[in-house]
């Protein structure tokens, strides 16, 4: 909705404000034929099972974050999750 997307921009014009623009920016996507996917899903036929997909990816955005903190890739000294 139009009121999500305003409200996401302007917390990220605020975060520049006060974080500085980045230094990186990460994307990550989704697969859906990851084995964690074809494995749970328990209907082939149901290729955007969405709660499934989003339980995976999270856990999946998770671990990436904490795999950067955990070994200090890249200097950083913060990282912003954005939901």
């Amino acid at each position: 909705s139009y009121q999500y997307w305003k409200k996401v921009s302007n917390q990220g014009f605020f975060m520049t404000l006060i974080l500085g623009p980045p230094n990186f920016f990460v994307t990550i996507t989704f697969n859906p034929n990851w084995n964690e996917v074809t494995a749970l899903n328990t209907e082939p036929q149901l290729t955007n099972n969405s709660p499934l997909i989003a339980r995976i990816f999270n856990q999946k955005k998770r671990c990436f974050i904490d795999y950067i903190k955990k070994k200090k890739l890249l200097e950083i000294s913060k990282v912003f999750c954005g939901e």
